[in-house]
């Protein structure tokens, strides 16, 4: 990757504002990091249908790598909130983790609609038309949720990761607490940065439908064979640490990252609706 850690350590940053005149704050290089938020029983729930994109693109005859993405997932049985995993198949471009908030099954709706919307979108060989086509998915998004009757105790809102592949590229498009993690030649960072107001009560300060306008912020940068990404909820991070997640990312197979990091967050008490997706470019 373009941009590395100078310590070799991941470390978490905290929340900017800095935004572009289209909505989005972008960054060629990852943030060094994102330190985050907690949240027990977990019965596996089913993932939402597969969508095959095809073949990988290449550029200038070099073969892109092909990302294999794996998922996993932990019903809490609560109605406050709904975590849901998105993915293309085993050999994908585009890769989703939403949380939704919101009273009863608001927060059902809330990721459903994004989950649409976003599975919605066309493959394509520039990073950047796929990562313009995914910033209006979720403008979209935004404007649907903030169109419903809100509940008495909470908005309805979402927090999304996606990331995003095309040719020898990828892009991480996200609002809200939920991270992506890169492990590259033995070391993670962490490629997103929280987006949260600290105060008495802890809230996101960017969401899909919780705003007054929709603002997501992108990193975009390389993929190399053997990198391995892992999609995640801020909560679950802060309850297992980082250090135990590099552990799971790195040691694991891949097809079971997510469910190693899933119930290291059931044994360190963290509830509700979990859901983490591991990919993986070879």
């Amino acid at each position: 990757m373009t941009g590395r850690d100078r310590h070799g350590q991941a470390v978490v940053p905290q929340p900017t504002d800095g935004v572009s005149p289209s909505g989005s704050s972008e960054r060629r290089r990852p943030a060094e990091s994102g330190d985050a938020g907690p949240s027990g029983g977990g019965v596996e729930t089913p993932l939402l249908p597969v969508v095959h994109w095809g073949e990988a693109p290449s550029e200038d005859g070099v073969a892109a790598p092909q990302l294999h993405a794996f998922s996993a997932s932990r019903s809490g049985g609560g109605l406050h909130n709904e975590a849901m995993a998105f993915t293309d198949g085993q050999r994908s471009d585009r890769h989703v983790l939403v949380r939704g908030f919101g009273d009863g099954l608001a927060g059902r709706q809330a990721a459903r609609a994004v989950i649409d919307r976003l599975g919605r979108l066309a493959p394509g060989r520039r990073v950047e038309d796929v990562t313009a086509e995914a910033r209006g998915a979720l403008g979209n998004a935004d404007i649907f949720l903030r169109m419903l009757p809100q509940g008495p105790n909470s908005r309805i809102e979402a927090s999304v990761v996606a990331l995003l592949a095309a040719g020898l590229h990828c892009a991480v498009v996200w609002a809200g607490d939920l991270r992506c993690y890169l492990l590259r030649d033995g070391l993670m960072r962490c490629l997103t940065r929280d987006h949260v107001e600290i105060g008495l009560q802890r809230r996101l300060s960017r969401s899909v439908g919780g705003g007054a306008h929709f603002v997501c912020e992108i990193v975009i940068d390389d993929v190399l064979v053997g990198d391995r990404f892992l999609l995640v909820g801020a909560d679950v991070v802060r309850a297992v640490g980082e250090r135990r997640i590099a552990v799971d990312l790195a040691d694991s197979r891949p097809e079971d990252i997510p469910g190693a990091v899933l119930d290291d967050a059931r044994i360190a008490g963290v509830g509700g609706d979990l859901a983490a997706i591991a990919v993986v470019a070879r």
